[in-house]
């Protein structure tokens, strides 16, 4: 028992001969995506003949092997000087299928004639969020819509709001998702180079059933944090950042503006434009 225990660690190290070239990497690396090759390869579930030195043995290319376990290893992908087809054909054979449907949109965006395409990527939203919400409400969190500013991008859903910042030419690192929202968002605004004395920060602004909240979504802090929130009376039409400033705006008269340095806000009562 305790063999067949330490058998299925994580941590275990399992040698592969791919094509005639040695890897050796973890249990853990190996299952990193679910329903691969690699579950059934490593639950017994697909016979695999083994090399001499008893390292599973895959009949396919090593070199391209390489890719698709540095993709495992790290979840980016460096495709420069690569063919995307054979990539896509070696990811497809092992089950990737978040990397299937990311050199699914890099052969697209490849083929395709229209101009104006500035980036492409594949993101998933976090399983946790997902469901939770799903669960309250009963059905799918589509996509509300997407703001972004440098390579940050900010993803609305029904009842959350996901950070991601671009690292590679499709590699997308969420590195901040909202608490539970009580009501969908209604406006986001996102500034990516807010500069104080301490270091560039990055804030995200979201306005919900009146309430406009700021999070602080600097990836280089140990925990991202809500800086201030704003409760309107009059429902909120316009958010934006100008510089250090947040502005926001309501059609009934109210403008309020915060200021990223000071942290105060100023609201002052308009007369609406008819």
């Amino acid at each position: 028992m305790e063999k067949a225990a330490s058998a299925t660690r994580l941590d275990d190290m399992i040698s592969l001969n791919v094509g005639g070239q040695s890897f050796c990497t973890s249990r853990k690396t190996l299952l990193s995506v679910d329903n691969s090759f690699f579950s059934s390869l490593l639950s017994g579930r697909l016979n695999s003949a083994k090399d001499n030195a008893g390292a599973y043995f895959i009949d396919r290319d090593g070199a391209l092997f390489a890719i698709i376990l540095n993709y495992l290893r790290t979840k980016k992908i460096d495709l420069r000087g690569e063919n995307v087809h054979a990539v896509r054909d070696e990811a497809e054979f092992y089950g990737i299928m978040p990397l299937v449907k990311a050199l699914v949109l890099v052969q697209e965006h490849d083929s395709s004639s229209c101009g104006g395409i500035l980036f492409n990527g594949y993101i998933d939203p976090p399983t946790n969020v997902v469901e939770a919400s799903a669960a309250a409400k009963g059905h799918e969190n589509p996509v509300l819509f997407i703001t972004g500013q440098q390579n940050y991008l900010a993803v609305a859903y029904r009842r959350y709001i996901c950070v991601h910042r671009l690292l590679n030419a499709i590699g997308w690192e969420r590195v901040f998702t909202t608490p539970m929202l009580d009501l969908p968002p209604g406006q986001v605004a996102l500034n990516a180079k807010f500069v104080t004395t301490s270091g560039r920060r990055r804030l995200l602004a979201a306005s919900s059933g009146g309430t406009t909240t700021v999070w602080d979504v600097t990836p280089a802090d140990d925990s991202s944090f809500c800086v201030t929130n704003h409760t309107f009376n009059a429902p909120v039409d316009v958010l934006f950042f100008i510089g250090t400033q947040l502005v926001v705006m309501s059609h009934l008269g109210e403008v309020a503006v915060w200021n990223a340095v000071t942290q105060q806000w100023k609201v002052q009562m308009m007369t609406p434009i008819s």
